[in-house]
């Protein structure tokens, strides 16, 4: 039945994708009739497996249940042995006494759980959705709650047995059907429920997810959502009725039946979904990305857009595609959409670039004036934009919350100092491989759809990478081997702040290695590495921008943020040092905007809580809530999967930090001064066809979608483009010396380095796929 799921969402998604199925191949099945063999051929390998001859069931474990099927539990008489239940404790034992929680619904989505006791859980309170389901899970466990016994029909018609553990699951659904029948209208619940809901659950069932009729159903189904002890089965048998076979329903036989048979079944079902997905690419549409947008769709005429990810940069960057968050590129409700033509409007204004007579000021809701040139009249047009905006509000719409770093008035110091030609080079260069569309989203979510704030903070961004920090033509331009080079200079300055740069780099005091659950790329910071005082505060400055403009190249269109795990063990007072800490807070909420995916503090002694008090009042309420405190090896797997924890935190993964010195020669292509030239002018050509583009896109609202298209097209030229250009202007980095950042923008945290004299992995894994099969303990990627 997964094969038959997979393979339909596949193919919808790219109908000329070319599915290898081994268990479809007449030499493997013929050699392996079913799970026994492959359970005795993985014991004669020594191949560890969940599954064996004592307990013949497999089982798939994931979030929200684990399920178990086929060996003896093919017979439907048959009761589950008492062992096989992992998410749940017996019922018979579990404990009588209740517990009193409250579950809040936000349009059918659980946003909020609250124990009426302490003690019951962790915290008394949940909001964040995994810790929320959770917490559930864990109540259920404990309570018993949620084993679950059926006789299913599969879609190719087989009767099959199949038991699961879902305790939160169980709670949730009880929980929402109680509600609705407090807030739904009874007929359209009615309706929904002899219609919608069975028909939805079958196409799902069935891998039909990615079709026009689950999108047609799905849409009634939210609308429907807009207000809103156990039994258990031991077994079943029938001496009647013989729709059931355990023959045919078997896993380890082939009698009646034969794998090949599943492809015809596949390649009939998929013809109509191939030419669903087909259609919905030419209209610059993403099937994966349906959900995700349905309750905000709106006809292509009124401006909904779906700026689609290139596959072959998920490809190219060894990464897994998955849905498109939402605010994204290819995931915009039409408000936001036009959201993101005001901030590039305004954008385009501040670099002195004529934009469409009839789209509004972004900032003053007043019709432009359509005749901004690049010359002083653009100027005076572009100081006029924001100084209505501070009559109107004396604030300049920021609240001090918004600008405690003052960038409101950077901003205005920007406009009335620098020349706006600068400014367009400064954001081109800050694009590198990102999607523009992309960068300018992460400063619109960050400051909550507000387009003058998102400018506000994009300006001083800009101006702070340029004239701050230098990120561009000095940390990431020079790297780490103008420190080596600095660190024998005749100059005690500089060298002093070579010195304190390697150090850090030399001893490991932050790395990045692996990809928590979420696909995101892990930076550990090693706390206890760092003494107070002992580098300059500018040496850990760069330091920290050189680290997360490192780990920027790690991320994709469809993983956009990072994991940061702060390991406290052995942390002590002389550990602790606030300025580093302030500048790191800065560089996320104000530099670097919605780049942070989670922040797990794991270890922390108690010493630190009142360190801790001091630092979260310094923190936005969001940056805040991505912050979690773990304290042994199984709360930090919550995050991330064992076999990804590195082994100096418990967890199963072999790799040790070892830092790979600069190697002679490795920058000589920087020295190539024509080649990077023609690079860079090409790039900027393009760069040229995708504003005039922009433009094209903002004012022809009837062609959004073909436009949309040749801006994807640009955008992947953009991004390709970068990693031609990126050896001629960024010095080689550790990550590229030990092969995790490889030619062409390959990203691979698993694989077999590049590096000649670098030790190998035994299995090459790219990023965010499957962890490694096996490595070697003096790994160093």
């Amino acid at each position: 039945m997964l094969q038959i799921r997979f393979e339909l969402a596949f193919l919808s998604m790219d109908p000329k994708i070319q599915i290898i199925a081994p268990w479809r191949m007449p030499k493997f099945y013929q050699q392996f009739q079913g799970r026994s063999d492959l359970l005795e051929y993985a014991a004669a390998k020594g191949i560890p497996t969940v599954s064996s001859k004592a307990s013949p069931f497999s089982m798939d474990d994931n979030m929200a249940h684990c399920s178990y099927e086929a060996g003896i539990l093919e017979d439907p008489a048959v009761t589950p042995p008492d062992d096989m239940w992992t998410r749940t404790i017996d019922p018979r034992a579990a404990s009588d006494l209740p517990v009193d929680m409250t579950i809040t619904f936000q349009q059918g989505v659980p946003v909020r759980l609250t124990f009426e006791k302490h003690g019951i859980a962790d915290k008394k309170e949940y909001t964040d959705s995994i810790e929320l389901f959770n917490a559930l899970n864990d109540v259920g466990k404990m309570s018993g709650i949620g084993r679950i016994d059926i006789v299913e029909t599969r879609f190719i018609g087989l009767k099959s047995r199949g038991c699961y553990d879902a305790p939160a699951m169980t709670i949730l659904r009880l929980a929402h059907l109680d509600a609705e029948g407090l807030v739904l209208d009874a007929k359209v619940r009615s309706l929904r429920d002899s219609f919608v809901t069975h028909n939805w659950t079958e196409l799902v069932y069935n891998g039909l997810y990615f079709s026009p009729e689950r999108e047609f159903l799905e849409n009634s189904l939210l609308f429907s959502q807009k207000r809103v002890g156990s039994v258990s089965v031991l077994g079943r048998s029938s001496e009647t009725e013989k729709l059931y076979s355990a023959e045919d329903a078997s896993m380890d036989s082939l009698e009646n039946f034969t794998p090949l048979d599943t492809t015809g079944f596949i390649n009939i079902n998929s013809i109509r979904l191939k030419r669903f997905g087909i259609q919905k690419a030419e209209q610059g549409e993403a099937a994966g990305s349906i959900y995700l947008k349905a309750s905000h769709r709106k006809p292509k005429e009124q401006g909904a857009s779906l700026a689609v990810p290139k596959a072959a940069e998920l490809a190219t960057r060894g990464i897994m595609a998955g849905p498109i968050p939402p605010g994204r590129p290819g995931n915009l409700t039409a408000d936001q959409e036009a959201k993101l033509q005001e901030l590039w409007t305004a954008t385009l204004r501040v670099f002195g670039v004529q934009v469409p007579d009839r789209l509004e000021d972004a900032d003053s809701g007043q019709p432009g004036s359509g005749t901004a040139t690049p010359d002083k009249k653009a100027k005076k047009k572009k100081h006029s934009m924001f100084r209505r905006r501070k009559e109107d509000d004396d604030d300049g719409a920021s609240t001090d919350q918004e600008d405690k770093y003052g960038q409101s008035k950077e901003f205005q110091h920007v406009l009335a100092t620098q020349d706006p030609e600068k400014l367009r080079n400064a954001f081109w260069s800050m694009v590198k491989h990102d999607n523009p569309d992309g960068l300018l989203l992460r400063f619109l979510r960050a400051r909550k759809w507000d387009v003058h704030n998102a400018l506000v903070m994009l300006i001083a961004t800009m101006n702070w990478r340029m004239k701050e920090q230098h990120v561009d033509d000095d940390i990431i331009m020079k790297g780490e081997a103008q420190a080596v080079a600095d660190s024998s200079s005749s100059n005690p300055a500089v060298k002093k702040e070579a010195e304190d740069f390697l150090a850090q780099l030399r001893v490991g005091k932050s790395f990045l290695h692996g990809t928590d659950k979420e696909g995101r790329p892990i930076c550990l910071v090693r706390v206890r590495l760092h003494k107070q005082g002992e580098q300059s505060q500018t040496s850990l400055e760069r330091y920290t921008v050189y680290t997360i403009e490192t780990a920027r190249l790690l991320l994709a269109s469809n993983v956009d943020t990072a994991a940061i795990v702060f390991d406290m063990t052995g942390f002590s007072m002389a550990n602790m040092d606030y300025p580093p800490v302030k500048f790191m807070i800065k560089c996320f909420e104000a530099n670097y905007p919605e780049s942070l995916g989670v922040v797990l503090v794991h270890k922390a002694p108690w010493i630190f809580q009142g360190v801790w008090n001091i630092i979260k009042g310094w923190l936005d309420p969001v940056v805040a809530s991505k912050i979690h405190f773990t304290k042994n090896l199984e709360e930090l797997e919550q995050f991330v999967e064992r076999s990804h924890i590195v082994k100096e935190l418990g967890g199963d993964d072999p790799y040790e930090y070892h830092y790979v010195e600069c190697k002679p020669g490795e920058n000589e292509q920087m020295s190539d001064e024509s080649t990077r030239q023609r690079l860079l002018e090409e790039r900027a050509s393009t760069v040229k066809e995708y504003e005039k583009l922009i433009q094209e896109w903002i004012a022809d609202s009837q062609n959004r979608g073909t436009l949309q298209q040749r801006r994807n097209d640009l955008a992947e030229r953009l991004r390709a483009g970068y990693w031609q250009l990126d050896p001629y202007v960024r010095a080689r980095s550790l990550y590229d010396r030990t092969g995790l950042i490889r030619e062409g923008g390959v990203i691979q945290f698993y694989g077999e380095p590049e590096t000649p004299n670098a030790p190998k992995h035994l299995v090459a894994v790219p990023q965010n796929g499957p962890p490694p099969l096996e490595h070697r303990a003096d790994d160093v990627d």
